[in-house]
């Protein structure tokens, strides 16, 4: 079957003839371009989302590991200062190890998470003439700064994520 559509432009003006026939293989293939630029471009954001989103796990991962590293260092310094603390050597890297029926307990042995790798070391603290944390000073032998890092590989380079504290022989023990 075979339309003919007429369309009057102006007065006076010669009348426009487009058959159905026209207008069907005109538009041929368009909308299968539509598709292809539509799937490319919700291709090109899904992507761009989960390269997004990966990130921000891994950075999440990499702070919960750091806080994690913390409280470990905590628990190994509640199982005896003298004994698990001093002496570990200040400026050091060390690791961790969870061992059971123990808890964590610190080592030389690289730990690896996954794609994570976490260390802590201790460092001296020293008390300025107000007993305030200082860069020199008295030294506290009662106190540590622990930094822990996290660090992982990404196509970019490493990142690393580090977190601080300070620790104090809480219980003299």
């Amino acid at each position: 079957m075979n339309y003919e559509l007429r369309i009057k432009t102006a007065e006076g003006a010669n009348n426009a003839d487009i058959s159905n026939s026209t207008l069907h293989n005109s538009n041929r293939g368009f909308g299968l371009v539509e598709v292809v630029v539509a799937a490319g471009a919700f291709l090109a954001s899904y992507s761009s989302f989960v390269k997004a989103s990966l990130a921000t796990l891994r950075v999440s991962q990499a702070a919960f590991l750091a806080e994690e590293g913390l409280e470990a260092v905590r628990f190994i310094r509640d199982g005896g200062w003298s004994s698990k603390i001093t002496p570990l050597t200040t400026g050091s890297f060390y690791y961790f190890a969870w061992q059971t029926g123990v808890g964590w307990t610190s080592t030389t042995t690289p730990e690896t998470i996954g794609i994570f790798s976490r260390t802590f070391k201790l460092d001296s603290v020293y008390r300025d003439g107000n007993n305030d944390i200082a860069p020199s000073g008295v030294l506290d032998a009662n106190a540590r700064k622990v930094t822990v890092r996290v660090s992982y590989l990404e196509p970019a380079g490493t990142t690393a994520k580090e977190i601080s504290s300070y620790l104090t022989n809480l219980f003299a023990n």
